[in-house]
């Protein structure tokens, strides 16, 4: 009987920790690529905007621990490192990106936050027509 009464109780405690990373306090900026996957290939039935004439794919970024106000950036590192998009992210920490343009080919991205410069893992994607 005991059991069934502390059952409601530790999944909120099991939840309740999973939520706040171990139950400890946020003390590191942290930003992922949730999607696309590492080496995923996106063709035309993954686009976006078919009526477009390129490939257009959303990102989805991931940002915990972010300082107020601050930004997920997504930047393409190839061929030429440039800025690709970014945002806030929500109350769950996820940024969905417009549609964005792809280059065929290989491309590398990385995440970085705006503030605490935080960085993602390198995501490799292939783009192909």
């Amino acid at each position: 009987m005991i059991h069934r009464a502390l059952s409601p109780f530790l999944t909120l405690c099991v939840l309740g920790l999973a939520a706040c990373d171990g139950g400890g306090d946020c003390t590191e900026a942290q930003v992922r690529i949730l999607d696309p996957m590492p080496m995923q290939r996106i063709t035309a039935a993954d686009d976006a905007d078919p009526s477009d004439a390129t490939i257009q794919y959303s990102f989805v970024l991931e940002g915990t621990c972010l300082a107020e106000d601050e930004l997920v950036e997504l930047y393409l590192l190839s061929p030429a490192e440039s800025l690709y998009g970014g945002g806030a992210v929500d109350a769950m920490g996820i940024y969905r990106s417009p549609p964005l343009p792809l280059i065929p080919g290989e491309s590398r991205f990385v995440a970085r936050s705006s503030v605490s410069g935080a960085e993602s893992e390198e995501l490799v994607i292939s783009v192909a027509f």
